[in-house]
Formats: structure tokens, C-alpha cells, sequence
């Protein structure tokens, strides 16, 4: 079992990176719901909920005690004020969609690493750790699709979100296994979910549908036998 002592002192993130993540969340949920057409109810729900949301599943997820949303009101406030910021500004801040992709991406990994240490912290297993981290990174998006009623967007073909936060994930949690420094398996992480994403987005990689899968799958054993 790895000690709480060690993760706090190994942990680089600094500590406005998840406030930041915050903010990010719930003002692409408001533009989120404000293209979906909901009133404004609607989206300062969805907003927040984006906003917390891979904090609050990770910390159900744990169980160890009350989700830290609850019990620090800052982060309830920047969800807040990012929930408003969108309801009000969304059509203007889609100026802005590169720099909000790119604070996207580089917050992938950084929600990945808050719940892998997390999980290590309550002494989970490597596969588990990973697990968490994953979903902690996805959360708040999964939440938001569930509430606008929407196939959740990272669990459909498209650039490689999920992919980039297992692959920090897996990094992160093999090269601490390997003994290498916190620091650089953090650092590490980072910089596999960044290129994860990156490379997707250049090159147009996306997740193939289970369907063509299937059918190229079957083609190739239907070619084989002849």
C-alpha cells in the first residue's frame, strides 16, 4: 500500500489545475446544452454537472467518505461560475473552441493522475487504479450526455478521448510499478494522453463502430477459408 505522505509529496499538479478543469467542464456543458436548445435551468444543471462530475464519480467510485465536492465550496463556485459564464457568453466563447480543446486536452490527463492517486491512496490494486483514473477523466462528459439524453460521445466512434485517458492511466501506474520517480511517471502520463489526443485530432484517427469491425472481421475469416 502505497502512503498518503509519499502521493502528496510526489503529486506536481498544481492545485488550480482541478479548480481550472472546473470551469472548463461546466462551460463546455453550458455550450453543450445551449446547442441542445435547453432553457436556462437546463444548462446552468448541465453545466455544473459537467463541471463535478468526473470528481464526483471518482469519489463514489472510492467511497472514502463524502465527495470532496461537498466538502470544499470553491469547487462548487468555479463550476458555478463557469456555468454562468457559458449560459451567457456561449455563442461567443465557440470563438474560442481551439483553446478550449487544447485546455481540454492537456485537463485529461491531469484528472486522470487526481484519481489514480486517489485510488492508490486507498490502496486499490493496479487494474482498479487505472479503472478510476479513466473514469474520473471522463465523468463529467458521460454525465452530460446522460442528462441531454445523448449516446454518450466517448463511447461512440470519434477522436481518441477515452483512449487518451486509459493511456495516461496505464502509463502512470506501470511506470510507478517499474520504480521509476512519481514525478516522471506523472509527467509521463501526461505527455501519452496529450499525444493520444493530439495525434488523433491531426491525423483524423478515429475508433472504428463495433459494426465495422465485426464485418471487416468476418470478411478477413471469410477470405482465409477460401
Amino acid at each position: 500500500m502505497i502512503s498518503s505522505s509519499v502521493l502528496d509529496q510526489g503529486l506536481i499538479l498544481p492545485n488550480f489545475l482541478d479548480t481550472t478543469a472546473i470551469i472548463v467542464g461546466a462551460l463546455t456543458g453550458a455550450m453543450h446544452a445551449t446547442r441542445k436548445g435547453l432553457d436556462v435551468l437546463g444548462v446552468l444543471m448541465i453545466a455544473f454537472a459537467t463541471g463535478v462530475g468526473g470528481g464526483l464519480v471518482r469519489d463514489l467510485l472510492l467511497q472514502n467518505g463524502e465527495p470532496a465536492l461537498l466538502l470544499h465550496p470553491w469547487y462548487q463556485l468555479f463550476a458555478c461560475i463557469g456555468a454562468v459564464v457559458g449560459l451567457f457568453f456561449a455563442k461567443d466563447a465557440a470563438r474560442f473552441n481551439p483553446v478550449y480543446e487544447a485546455l481540454d486536452t492537456f485537463m485529461i490527463g491531469a484528472w486522470v493522475l487526481l484519481g489514480c492517486v486517489k485510488a492508490q491512496e486507498d490502496g486499490l490494486d493496479p487494474f482498479p487504479v487505472i479503472f478510476v483514473g479513466t473514469t474520473a477523466a471522463i465523468g463529467g462528459a458521460l454525465i452530460r450526455d446522460v442528462l441531454c439524453h445523448d449516446p454518450p460521445a466517448l463511447l461512440r466512434p470519434g477522436y481518441l478521448y477515452t483512449m487518451a485517458a486509459l493511456a495516461a492511466a496505464v502509463t502512470y501506474v506501470g511506470l510507478y510499478a517499474a520504480g521509476v520517480p512519481i514525478a516522471l511517471a506523472q509527467i509521463a502520463a501526461m505527455i501519452a494522453a496529450i499525444l493520444v489526443r493530439v495525434v488523433s485530432v491531426r491525423y483524423k484517427i478515429v475508433s472504428p463502430s463495433a459494426l465495422i469491425m465485426s464485418d471487416a472481421v468476418m470478411r478477413k475469416l471469410h477470405l482465409n477459408k477460401l
